[in-house]
C-alpha cells in the first residue's frame, strides 16, 4: 500500500510521539480508520489492537529520525508491506 506523508501531515505532526507523528497521520488518511492508532517505531508499525504489523522501511526510519531531532524534512512517499 502507497503511503503519502504531505506537508500538512508534517506540520500538524507531533514530535517523539509514535501515535501522532506525519508517518502515522498519513497511515492512518491510507487506511481509511480513524479510530484506530497507528504506533510507528523504528523498527515496525503496528495498529493499536495488535492486528497489523508492518515493517518501518528505512526512509521512513530516516524521516522519523530528522523529524524528532527539528530538522528539515519534507513530503514523501513508501510502500508499507506486512512483516513475516
Amino acid at each position: 500500500m502507497k503511503i503519502d506523508v504531505t506537508a500538512d501531515d508534517i506540520r500538524l505532526g507531533k514530535r517523539c510521539v509514535a501515535t501522532l507523528c506525519p508517518v502515522a497521520r498519513a497511515i492512518r488518511r491510507a487506511m481509511k480508520c480513524r479510530w484506530r492508532r497507528w504506533v510507528v517505531r523504528i523498527d515496525k508499525i503496528e495498529d493499536n489492537e495488535g492486528a497489523n504489523e508492518y515493517l518501518t522501511p528505512l526512509k521512513v526510519v530516516a524521516f522519523i529520525r530528522r523529524f524528532d531531532n527539528k530538522k528539515p524534512v519534507e513530503p514523501f512517499s513508501f510502500e508499507l508491506k506486512v512483516k513475516e
